[in-house]
């Protein structure tokens, strides 16, 4: 059996716990989805999340850079950044569970719905898993 969970960012932090039995055995799944630009707010939580989760863009997509914050690309960024700010992966997708494969990631958000208007200053972020049978 494949299950597929997925999670969708775009402006919000988003933390998720699911926990079910299954043959008398808890198991829980953590996610956490979070625009990390606010570490100047919560540098110990950001810096845990490194620490102990697996950062899912890096998991699929090694070095490739994937900016959620695109000067580059998006006019919104463009003109909401400070002098000298470069473009960066601000959105991530944290997770812990030795039982969820990450399978896909993508950038959502990233075109236009008009001239130089987007959905959001950032881009957003959509990941599927798949879960592991016990």
């Amino acid at each position: 059996m494949k299950i597929k969970i997925s999670i969708l960012i775009i402006f919000f932090l988003l933390c998720h716990s699911i926990g079910f039995s299954e043959s008398l055995n808890v198991v829980t799944y953590n996610v956490l989805a979070d625009d990390t630009h606010r570490k100047t707010r919560t540098p110990k939580l950001i810096e845990l999340l490194k620490n102990s989760n697996s950062d899912m863009w890096k998991v699929l997509n090694g070095n490739k850079p994937g900016f959620t914050w695109d000067k580059e690309k998006s006019y919104m960024a463009r003109v909401g950044s400070f002098p000298g700010e470069k473009s960066r992966r601000l959105d991530k997708i944290y997770y812990k569970s030795a039982r969820m494969i990450p399978i896909h990631i993508k950038i959502i958000g990233d075109k236009s719905i008009s001239e130089n208007l987007f959905p959001s200053d950032h881009f957003g972020l959509i990941g599927s898993f798949k879960l592991k049978e016990f």
